[in-house]
């Protein structure tokens, strides 16, 4: 029954727009003819069974129109709370690097474009830990000290890829031999290949050398850097003269970093 009146609807309304026309029509022509004030419209009642219809076509379609989905309420997102930061448990053999506030410092980070210009070798004794470092002598200094040392106090560690396999405990006791050996030995301002005098980068480079075999990172020569910016220019000045040896080669504390046997574990 419901289709045959949709049905007779749409027909009703097809007939209802040819009626108007029709109607409107006559309207307009009476309208001409005797003017508005004497116009009478009569609607016959063919037209009045297709008002009819349309109405009640109408009524239909509103009562079988879907019922728009309501919204679900709003709840409000809160974040999950987030996870403490997990300070990393440092072990002997791990790197330590940070910026250091001289003049020095600036030189070595416009010469190889790195953040880091100091770095040590971290040594756990007495569930204390350590930094043993080339600077001024090479010396074993308290982890927080040497933080403190560093600008901003910000500084990152790197660990040997394997370290729990090739730092064992033997290979550890290598490590202090060497550096025993190395310790209170005047620091190298001139970056040159020696045991005599050291820089912080060379002591690790040559510690692990001596007790694992491995080289951490490649030795460069001073012409590799880059040579153009003011601080290293002043540096190499007052240090070389006019004989500047560009084909020394040294180890830096970014080669280090970036050597592929080392991981970064933490940034602080």
């Amino acid at each position: 029954m419901k289709q045959l009146l949709v049905s007779l609807a749409f027909d009703a309304m097809w007939h209802f727009r040819l009626h108007t026309c029709r109607i409107h029509c006559i309207y307009q022509c009476k309208r001409l003819s005797f003017g508005m004030a004497n116009t009478q419209i009569s609607f016959s009642r063919v037209d009045m069974i297709v008002f009819f219809l349309v109405i009640v076509s109408a009524h239909f379609s509103a009562c079988d129109a879907p019922e728009k989905p309501k919204r679900p309420p709003q709840v409000e997102y809160s974040p999950p709370p987030a996870k403490p930061d997990t300070p990393l448990v440092l072990r002997d053999g791990d790197l330590i690097f940070h910026r250091s506030p001289s003049r020095q410092s600036a030189a070595i980070q416009e010469a190889t474009h790195a953040l880091y210009s100091h770095c040590g070798l971290i040594r756990i004794v007495d569930h204390k830990t350590y930094v043993w470092e080339a600077v001024g002598p090479v010396k074993i200094t308290p982890l927080q000290e040497w933080i403190n040392r560093g600008i901003n106090q910000t500084y990152a560690i790197s660990r040997l890829k394997n370290a729990g396999e090739i730092l064992t405990p033997a290979v550890i006791a290598r490590m202090d031999k060497a550096l025993r050996r190395f310790k209170g030995k005047p620091y190298d301002p001139y970056f040159e290949w020696s045991d005599d005098r050291l820089y912080c980068s060379e002591l690790i480079w040559k510690v692990y050398k001596e007790a694992t075999g491995l080289e951490l990172g490649e030795l460069q020569h001073l012409y590799e850097m880059d040579l153009r910016g003011i601080a290293v220019k002043t540096m190499l000045q007052e240090r070389y003269g006019k004989n500047i040896p560009l084909h020394q080669k040294l180890i830096s504390p970014v080669m280090l970093a970036n050597s592929p046997l080392l991981e970064q574990k933490k940034i602080y």
